[in-house]
């Protein structure tokens, strides 16, 4: 919060967007929870650091956040109201206000989260950028802290809203309206413990790069780590590029192998072996948090036997129960009838 212009706390941009507080800072503006003046309801509003106001690659970062977020209208994606100047020029961008706090702030105070939990929020994320990818927005720093979870709505729990689009790729097929912002040379752009090894390389993306980020989040929610992590930015790229991924069963026993498999699929080091949309993972979760629903109500009849220590459980298994091991008994019954049987004919015969 030490970039947080608190002197604006107080004042009004637009003649309806009064600023009351500071909720958080990004790397280009503060964020305010806010109050509409005619509407008379909550808001978030997103001011450009002053210092930012002049700075040509700060101000298309900002304009490029509000104009794709604004085309992705979907339940899973933060709602842009409006996007303006004050008075003073100063630039800002309204946002729908979420009463909830980011998954990094969930990870440090709720973990561990129950694998149906994980599968919930995850399931969330991925329809999001199933939807951004059909637009041609491809996400580019899809993190913990770019997720927001809610407890508001009263039908859904742990509502998701994936916000940030602040570096975006726009694609050449996107319906969003291009512009002139590029990238300096030699600059990745996004955060190292989620960068794709293409992005790493500086490669052309799409969107299976978010899927690879979205591999190393799930990867994050089950184990409470993140698969690569070193004290180099560097070394942590090095690692994406060249290091396979612990399995996530080897930090935290007990994870699903339906999940596992999914996991390390997001995180193939070849694109071309990754889920192929995210609506792909979207279903495949989807399906997860039926079975487990299934699971609860069988957990609810009769109590599941206990899979062995050695055996990761499927959710197949929670849900018709280990293979009963059949007893021995029968057939050393049935051979020691016959050898009896054998014993008493050789005893007859002359």
């Amino acid at each position: 919060m030490d970039e947080a212009e608190l002197w604006r706390i107080g004042t009004v941009l637009g003649d309806n967007y009064r600023l009351d507080s500071v909720i958080g800072t990004g790397s280009v503006g503060t964020v305010f929870k806010g109050w509409h003046l005619v509407l008379e309801k909550t808001i978030a509003v997103k001011v450009i650091y002053t210092h930012l106001a002049e700075n040509r690659t700060a101000v298309k970062r900002f304009e490029r956040e509000a104009r794709a977020a604004s085309f992705l209208s979907h339940p899973n994606c933060l709602k842009i109201l409006d996007f303006g100047r004050g008075a003073d020029g100063t630039m800002f961008m309204v946002m729908e206000y979420v009463d909830g706090c980011d998954l990094a702030t969930l990870l440090s105070t709720e973990f561990p989260f129950t694998q149906e939990r994980v599968v919930r929020i995850v399931g969330q994320i991925a329809e999001a950028l199933d939807l951004a990818h059909r637009e041609g927005v491809i996400h580019r720093d899809l993190k913990l802290e770019n997720v927001m979870v809610t407890q508001a709505h009263q039908v859904y729990p742990d509502m998701v809203k994936v916000l940030d689009f602040g570096i975006a790729k726009l694609l050449s097929t996107s319906s969003v309206s291009q512009d002139s912002f590029h990238t300096m040379t030699g600059m990745v752009p996004g955060t190292p413990q989620y960068m794709s090894p293409e992005q790493a390389r500086g490669e052309e993306l799409d969107g299976r790069s978010d899927l690879y980020a979205l591999g190393i989040l799930l990867y994050e929610l089950l184990t409470g780590r993140v698969p690569f992590d070193a004290d180099s930015p560097m070394r942590i790229i090095e690692m994406h590029l060249n290091k396979k991924p612990k399995p996530p069963s080897k930090l935290f026993p007990g994870i699903f192998s339906d999940l596992e498999v999914l996991v390390l699929e997001c995180l193939k080091k070849d694109r071309e072996e990754r889920p192929p949309s995210g609506a792909d993972v979207a279903a495949r979760l989807r399906a997860m948090e039926e079975k487990f629903r299934l699971v609860h109500t069988l957990h609810e009849h009769r109590k599941l036997d206990e899979v062995p220590a050695t055996i990761r459980p499927t959710l197949d298994t929670e849900i018709h129960g280990p293979a009963e091991k059949k007893s021995p008994w029968p057939m050393i019954l049935i051979v020691l009838v016959l050898v009896g049987i054998g014993v008493a004919l050789g005893l007859t015969v002359p």
